[in-house]
């Protein structure tokens, strides 16, 4: 399934042609901003190893917070590093990004930043109860599955055997 797709008429004469022209540059675009942070030396590396030495010294989830990260990061977040949940940093609002100071885009990722703080509260909130839970509920869920498994094997064992 397909996560975007046409809501209703558009007014567009050649839709396919302008989706791809939009796509080539988001491509080029996205190439050249990974060749800055490859540049500067700034990786996933980084977030995952600081992570892990999480992960190693407290039971607490493990939330990534990211603005330069896309959705392969995430999945290696989730499946790799089995981290609990990575929280997209919200974006300003579109504006005339390339007439802007840097200075003035910090200060337009700080706003989005507090706009959103409710938000990302909420999310935050939600993981550590979740997580809590299965703190709390590990040993309970593990002897419940022990527990399924050994009357399992005894009954297929007085199955075969008797």
């Amino acid at each position: 399934m397909d996560l975007y797709g046409q809501d209703g008429p558009h007014d567009v004469d050649n839709p396919a042609e302008l989706l791809n022209q939009a796509r080539a540059n988001l491509l080029v675009a996205e190439a050249n901003f990974y060749k800055v942070l490859a540049e500067l030396r700034q990786s996933t590396r980084f977030g995952f190893k600081n992570a892990r030495e999480l992960r190693d010294h407290y039971s607490q989830p493990i939330v990534i917070f990211t603005r330069k990260g896309n959705i392969d990061n995430a999945i290696t977040a989730y499946e790799d590093e089995k981290l609990d949940a990575v929280i997209k940093k919200p974006d300003p609002r579109p504006t005339l990004a390339a007439t802007l100071k840097s200075g003035d885009l910090y200060r337009l990722y700080g706003e989005a930043l507090q706009d959103s703080a409710d938000d990302s509260q909420t999310k935050i909130e939600s993981i550590i109860r979740r997580s809590k839970w299965w703190q709390k509920n590990r040993a309970l869920a593990a002897t419940f599955l022990l527990g399924v498994t050994s009357s399992t094997v005894v009954a297929l064992l007085f199955l075969f055997l008797g």
